[in-house]
């Protein structure tokens, strides 16, 4: 299993925004699904950097579980590729190693930095519970991350 999770990690380090899937707040029982850029931090969480303004972040203050899914869109054959949905909980608060994650972040998203500083933007940290990985058709596991 130490192998899937670090197939899993490695592909996720390599690509730049996942599909955050949240729990409405406006639309009580519904999901919302919204494309956020992220990093994994040094614990192996998913950092997020996203405006009190978004939806995703209200629904966010109002139930923290989600899940972002990671796939690689250069992919024709998405049903047959590589991917992966991490499920967890959600926290805006700043994390162990936050100097290394606000380097991380503007290292992979250098234009993204005047949020950070000049709008307030936060960073949510996302502790995975299980990952459900997709490694082509068929080929499905899931597996704790605690």
């Amino acid at each position: 299993m130490e192998d899937k999770l670090k197939i899993t990690y490695d592909f996720i380090d390599q690509h730049k925004y996942g599909f955050l899937s949240t729990h409405s707040d406006e639309l009580k029982d519904y999901p919302f699904g919204s494309i956020v850029p992220y990093v994994v931090t040094s614990h192996k969480e998913v950092a997020i950097l996203i405006s009190h303004l978004a939806q995703h972040t209200k629904n966010l203050s109002a139930n923290n579980t989600c899940s972002i899914s990671i796939f690689d869109p250069s992919i024709k054959q998405l049903q047959n590729s590589l991917r992966a949905t991490l499920v967890g909980d959600s926290r805006c608060e700043e994390a162990p190693d936050q100097e290394d994650v606000v380097d991380r972040f503007f290292k992979k998203f250098p234009d993204q930095k005047q949020f950070f500083t000049k709008l307030n933007f936060k960073f949510h940290m996302i502790r995975p519970k299980k990952i459900h990985l997709v490694e082509g058709f068929g080929k499905v596991s899931w597996f704790d991350c605690e």
